[in-house]
């Protein structure tokens, strides 16, 4: 089984593009999470353990 094709590849890939959203305004880029940083901390949590699923899977379909 590939990573890609894996089932938590894509909540994976979306949590931790949610932990580093940016936006631009006057002041340049800035992080979307500025005034509430455990919404990153969660998405980052939630993200880690997505990635260790899917490596864990991944592992799993090769040795069988």
């Amino acid at each position: 089984m590939s990573v890609v094709r894996s089932r938590y590849f894509v909540p994976a890939v979306l949590f931790l593009g949610l932990a580093v959203s940016i936006r631009f305004d006057d002041a340049g880029a800035v992080c979307l999470w500025v005034g509430q940083p455990w919404v990153a901390v969660i998405a980052l949590v939630c993200s880690a353990a997505f990635w260790i699923l899917l490596l864990r899977d991944v592992r799993r379909h090769r040795t069988t």
